[in-house]
């Protein structure tokens, strides 16, 4: 998983078979069960994206091409995350929650008041990263 210091993203698309699956008559290991996709099972994910981790879950499919839409899906958000840096409203509302117990009340509102003016209108737009701000 690491290289060179470096977390790379990896996330595992696996099936949980269900008690009258045909695999289960295989001579199969656990670990090889597990791999075994040709059945409709529900596929489930479990892993890390370059950026958070992913706990096992269910991706709510059955079909394997379905699944591995999702699982390129959160490689591509953590991706986005790296390479442009964290999403100001989310930066605002992490500050706001760590300074919570600091803060008074009329404070507290007069930091949300002025961090919200930060926040682009447009979602998407060129400004919505930390990073454009440097």
């Amino acid at each position: 998983m690491y290289n060179c210091g470096i977390l790379r993203a990896m996330l595992t698309l696996y099936r949980r078979h269900t008690k009258d699956c045909h695999v289960h008559k295989t001579r199969l290991s656990p670990r090889a069960k597990r791999r075994y996709m040709d059945c409709h099972c529900p596929i489930w994910i479990c892993g890390r994206t370059s950026d958070a981790f992913v706990p096992r879950q269910s991706t709510g499919a059955r079909d394997l091409a379905v699944a591995d839409a999702q699982r390129r899906g959160l490689l591509k958000q953590g991706q986005d995350t790296v390479a442009h840096g964290p999403r100001i409203d989310d930066c605002v509302e992490r500050f706001l929650e760590s300074h919570e117990s600091k803060l008074g009340e009329k404070t507290a509102g007069a930091y949300a008041s002025n961090l919200s003016a930060c926040v682009p209108i447009a979602p998407g737009a060129a400004s919505s990263t930390c990073v454009s701000f440097r």
